[in-house]
């Protein structure tokens, strides 16, 4: 059964200038929020196309407001309805017009002196182009707003946590913090090396094949995981004599030959439709994808927005699933009308204010390794929640990975500081058992394994809601938890979603992935902002529900400002590997970082985009700062202790600090 909207009876003003700002004042939109939006190019980069701004992404289901007069009054009547304002220029927010919450969305933060500048501004000093493009060759860009859409969804999300603690005030939030956020996989790399340059095409720095491959009417991408995926594929492709060749039986071996390897396997996808390439490989459980084109033929649901112009525009379904309060859209962009059609009191605010962090007291177990379902826990926690994260024995395989100490690899401590940690050996009925009990006293269940695997454990996730009404248990998952099983790592979905046609490089490279992971950063941050709306809604019904966030969903709603008929900035990359320069059209010319100058330059450092963490062997580590930024406090990185059973499961978690 459906309840009520969870920001039924909010109203949010919105400046619109920036995308970032008018993305968040949509997405609250679409929890039930009523926006009211003046129209206003307030902090609006002077390179945007107009397009974006007139897409029903910035648009659609808003009162539209506009003034011939003074727009400082205007806005200053419409704060005075609302309970949030959301705005793209410091200049606009004055004592005399601030709503009691009031967000600031800007490029590098609100004292930065470039507030207005753009999104490839932003991609190009942040390290999100840097690590994109040809190994050896020139930086490139992504022809879509990526980091003013992740921005817009983080402004929403700290909003929302705002709103549930009783929060007044301000908050300043940037694409930058959004942006560096993303550099999870790099940054101790970085920090290690930082000389290193990470551009390496489609190409991945531990594993063959994995690249983009022609076919004989397109290109697919295929990634080889591991050693038992390589012998299977080698046969798949009747290769049997490359799954007998000893030379070739490991990774590194396969690194070393990768030459010959890309060859091979080109050799066989060559001769091949895309269709034929993407059957076979995916019968045997492989990781492959078609290289698709972004538009309307690659996503899940397309919804038909009709303009104020009445021109049809097809645009992707919702970024997440929620089974109690799906997301509302109201199908048209209205046309703007006078500010005056706004006047109104305003309604009161739905919690009274309390002095803890927005999540404090809640309890979140996380079960699942590596990105996606870690990091929404990650920022879970930064919130104030209790996570505990459940790990395989012997721990999660990324505590190993280097740079490392104790239990905890650096990329480990990025993505599950804060969090307690305990072993369980989910293949026996001792560990299950002791995941139920964790799960019986939890508020938030937040999981990333393979479609299906909770069902072999004997945990049906349907059944688990039904027996516990107030949990909120969250499924993040390649292509999401009714599509049919299909392996799905970063790259493939990337592929899948448009994404990777929308890198700009050379040609004769073929497709490019990003460096970022797109596909699982942007699930961690739908999977965030859907939390956050879920415990906003059982705040007044009492009840918690399911939400299934599917990578691709999430890309393909990240990449729909690339879709056809949608323009992008004109610019330039200039340089050579001494340094590169981006030129954008009305835009100051801007530096190329990499990665070790984006998280030590000017930016970052006024940002406060590191953190100290203490590592369970001692020392400290420095984990990037969540974009949210709620959490003061330096949260340890647990260990994992081993549990028996269920009996002794609190006591023993209890004492892990």
């Amino acid at each position: 059964m459906q309840s009520a909207a969870p920001l039924s009876g909010v109203v949010v003003a919105e400046r619109g200038g920036r995308l970032a700002a008018a993305v968040a004042a949509t997405l609250l939109g679409e929890l039930g929020a009523t926006v009211l939006r003046l129209e206003d190019d307030a902090g609006r980069p002077r390179s945007d196309p107009p397009a974006w701004h007139a897409h029903p992404l910035a648009l659609e289901g808003k009162q539209r407001l506009f003034t011939d007069g003074e727009k400082g009054e205007a806005w200053a009547a419409l704060c005075a309805r609302a309970q949030v304002a959301l705005v793209s220029d410091p200049a606009c927010v004055t004592a005399a017009n601030a709503a009691p919450l009031t967000a600031i969305v800007t490029a590098f933060g609100a004292n930065a002196p470039d507030t207005a500048a753009c999104e490839l501004a932003v991609q190009a000093r942040s390290g999100a182009m840097a690590t994109t493009g040809p190994a050896l060759g020139a930086p490139s860009a992504v022809r879509a707003p990526l980091l003013e859409l992740l921005a817009g969804l983080n402004a929403a999300t700290s909003v929302l946590a705002a709103l549930r603690a009783g929060t007044r005030g301000i908050l300043d939030l940037a694409l930058f913090d959004s942006a560096l956020a993303l550099a999870g996989t790099f940054h101790p790399q970085a920090l290690a090396n930082p000389a290193r340059r990470f551009r390496n095409g489609s190409r991945h720095t531990l594993c063959s094949p994995w690249n983009s491959y022609r076919a004989s009417d397109g290109w697919v991408t295929i990634c080889i995981a591991s050693d038992d995926q390589w012998a299977r594929f080698a046969t798949v492709i009747g290769r049997a004599d490359l799954a007998a060749n000893s030379a070739l039986a490991t990774s590194p071996q396969r690194l070393a030959a990768i030459e010959g390897v890309d060859a091979a396997v080109t050799r066989w996808t060559q001769a091949r439709p895309v269709t034929d390439v993407v059957r076979t490989l995916r019968d045997a459980d492989l990781p492959v994808s078609a290289v698709c084109e972004p538009g309307p033929g690659i996503a899940t649901v397309v919804r038909t927005v009709t303009t104020d112009d009445g021109r049809a525009c097809a645009v992707p379904g919702s970024i997440a699933w929620l089974s109690r309060t799906p997301l509302r859209h109201a199908a048209h962009v209205a046309a703007p009308k006078p500010v005056s059609a706004a006047d109104g009191p305003r309604p009161a605010l739905p919690r009274a204010p309390v002095d803890e962090p927005p999540l404090h007291g809640l309890r979140v177990i996380d079960l699942g390794p590596f990105t996606a379902g870690p990091l929404t826990t990650r920022y879970l926690s930064d919130l104030g929640a209790e996570v505990t994260k459940v790990e395989p024995p012997g721990g999660e395989r990324s505590r190993g990975w280097q740079p490392r100490a104790g239990h905890a690899s650096h990329y480990f401590a990025n993505y599950n500081c804060g969090k307690r940690s305990v072993e369980l050996d989910l293949g026996t009925p001792d560990g299950v058992a002791g995941l139920r009990a964790l799960l019986a006293d939890a508020d938030v269940f937040v999981q990333n394994l393979k479609p299906g695997a909770l069902r072999k454990l004997g945990i049906d996730i349907d059944a688990l809601v039904a027996a516990q009404p107030r949990l909120v248990v969250c499924s993040i998952s390649g292509y999401g938890r009714t599509a049919p099983p299909a392996a799905a790592l970063d790259m493939v979905v990337q592929a899948g979603a448009g994404l990777m046609a929308l890198v700009d490089g050379p040609t004769e490279c073929g497709p490019l992935k990003t460096g970022f992971s797109y596909g699982d950063l942007t699930a961690a941050h739908v999977a965030a902002f859907a939390i956050l709306a879920a415990l906003v809604e059982r705040d007044r019904s009492g009840r918690g529900q399911l939400i299934d966030v599917a990578m691709h969903d999430a890309l393909v709603w990240l990449t729909q400002l690339g879709w056809p008929g949608v323009p992008a900035p004109t610019y330039a990359v200039d340089g050579d590997d001494h340094g590169w320069t981006l030129r954008v059209a009305g835009e100051t010319p801007e530096p190329v970082l990499e990665v070790a100058a984006a998280v030590n330059g000017d930016d970052a450092r006024r940002r406060n985009t590191l953190r100290p963490v203490r590592a369970d062997a001692g020392g400290v580590w420095q984990v990037l700062a969540s974009p949210h930024r709620w959490r003061a406090a330096s949260p340890e990185i647990g260990s994992f202790v081993a549990v028996a059973g269920s009996d002794n499961l609190r006591a023993q978690t209890a004492r892990q600090h």
